[in-house]
């Protein structure tokens, strides 16, 4: 075979050779089966499967501007990630595990912080996210 792994689209060969560069592939972590879950014992396994994300865009309702540099934090299953929100108050997560149930918290200065909840069975936009300032009292 000429060239490296990452130059083909399609690899093939003789998985009863040990020494083959597709079964070295094969008994690795870097490839996985497409749907694990249905146990079908495939003989096609990928590497990089897409995973799933959850974006949104922040704004902040009296001023009608995105909330650039929110604080924006996921927790849940085994995940805690925290980002900020980037000019045009627009995050994202990306590669969650499929079916996991997922909490979004939002916070920036002046503003009350906002959560939401989230499961990832598909990809999850949540579009506009309208943070408002606290009542004066």
């Amino acid at each position: 075979m000429c060239g490296g792994l990452s130059d083909w689209a399609l690899l093939f060969g003789d998985l009863n050779d040990p020494e083959n560069e597709i079964s070295r592939m094969w008994r690795s972590k870097k490839v996985e089966i497409l749907h694990p879950e249905f146990e079908l014992k495939p003989r096609v396994k990928y590497i990089g499967i897409p995973r799933k994300f959850v974006a949104g865009t922040v704004l902040l309702k009296d001023q009608d501007l995105c909330a650039e540099n929110a604080k924006v934090t996921l927790t849940g299953g085994r995940k805690k990630q925290t980002t900020r929100t980037d000019s045009f108050g627009e995050f994202e997560f990306e590669g969650l595990p499929d079916g996991e149930a997922f909490t979004i918290k939002i916070d920036y200065p002046g503003y009350m912080s906002q959560s939401l909840s989230v499961q990832t069975k598909t990809n999850v936009y949540l579009e506009d996210i309208l943070l408002k300032r606290p009542s004066k009292k």
